[in-house]
């Protein structure tokens, strides 16, 4: 959905790819939409792409990532009590997501200049429940966008989307380049262990 409506946009055919990308929000809202629907009129007023996010929104108004893309865009239109409400809502059933503490610290900062709250939320957001991702079965490389490939392991059609687990390391991988070049392989999980150093030399004795 992303790419066909990319396609659209790319092709002057704005209001069709808002369209593609309402029905795609109904179906699954992910941060990925948000960004390509908001980024349709580049030349927006920030208060007024926070007012044609609200129709994206109205898709599926009770879903968290419809609260997290308005508290977004309402941080960038400095409309602070708008970004502060729809943050509240969007943890209202459940802790606070990791990407949900980083923008409860940014608006501290930006709404009060409180570097103290800003911290202690983005201290929060180390420990919080990660970010639903694309996430490959095989190798649990974390990807932004769906491809047919992981662009990690390869593997055909294993990416999902689901929140990571806690035991793995989170690696936001990018999709594969054009002529299918392997990206680099992830971090290690959390915990695993490096492999051993070699053993030193030992030193020999002067004749």
């Amino acid at each position: 959905m992303v790419r066909y409506a990319q396609l659209l946009q790319r092709d002057g055919k704005t209001r069709q790819a808002a369209r593609v990308l309402e029905q795609a929000w109904r179906a699954q809202p992910q941060p990925r939409l948000a960004e390509i629907y908001g980024a349709l009129d580049a030349g927006e007023a920030p208060v007024a792409r926070y007012k044609r996010l609200q129709r994206l929104a109205a898709s599926n108004p009770d879903h968290p990532e419809s609260h997290v893309a308005l508290a977004s865009a309402a941080l960038a239109a400095q409309l602070w009590g708008e970004a502060r409400r729809h943050l509240d809502e969007a943890g209202a059933h459940a802790e606070p997501t990791a990407r949900v503490c980083r923008l409860m610290a940014e608006l501290e900062e930006a709404e009060h200049g409180d570097g103290a709250a800003a911290r202690a939320w983005l201290a929060r957001a180390a420990e919080a429940a990660p970010d639903p991702a694309y996430v490959c079965r095989a190798c649990n490389t974390q990807a932004r966008d769906w491809t047919a490939l992981c662009p990690n392991c390869g593997n055909f059609d294993t990416l999902h989307w689901s929140a990571p687990t806690l035991a793995a390391a989170p690696v936001l991988m990018p999709p594969a380049p054009e002529g299918g070049e392997r990206l680099p392989a992830p971090v290690e999980a959390a915990g695993a262990k490096p492999p051993a150093a070699p053993e030193p030399a030992s030193a020999t004795s002067a004749g």
